[in-house]
Parts: C-alpha cells; structure tokens; sequence
C-alpha cells in the first residue's frame, strides 16, 4: 500500500486526501458508532493503541475529531467574547 499524503490548504488539512490510501472499515464498526458511540469510541482507541489500520472506522473517526475541533472553537471565541466584554465593562 503506498503511503498517503497529508495535503495543507488554508482551510485547514485536508483529511480525505489522508484517508483515501487506507483500508476500510469493517461494517460492524460503523454499525457500532450508530448503535452505541461510547462502545464504539472505546473499540476505536483499542485498535489506534494497536495500530490496527483495518479496525478504524476512518469516516467516523474524522468526523468526530473535526466535530471535537469546532466545539473546541466555538468555545474559545465565546471565552473570548466575554474576556472582551467583561474588559469593556472595567474601562
């Protein structure tokens, strides 16, 4: 298998170019994540930590990674907004 490439773009990583090289998933994975996310979670970190590349359900993995990554962001502009709010208020 050649080994895929991570392409930058300034809208961020490209992770469909990463993912395209890679095995798929066995369907009993992607049924997990619709039936039981914690359980599926679980099973997915256990096959990262064994590095078993036909064991992760890559479509669901990323979309919960870049699910993680705008919660994350939504966060820190609403801290931000209130820094400048509550920095608005003292002047």
């Amino acid at each position: 298998m050649g080994r895929a490439r991570l392409r930058y773009n300034p809208g961020g990583w490209n992770m469909r170019s990463l993912i395209s090289g890679l095995p798929r998933p066995n369907t009993k994975s992607s049924d997990l994540y619709q039936r039981d996310g914690y359980s599926w979670a679980l099973q997915q970190a256990e096959a990262l930590r064994r590095r078993d590349l036909e064991q992760i359900d890559w479509d669901n993995v990323i979309e919960e990674i870049e699910g993680l990554a705008r919660a994350e962001r939504k966060a820190w502009v609403s801290h931000c907004g209130h820094a400048i709010g509550d920095s608005d208020a003292t002047v």
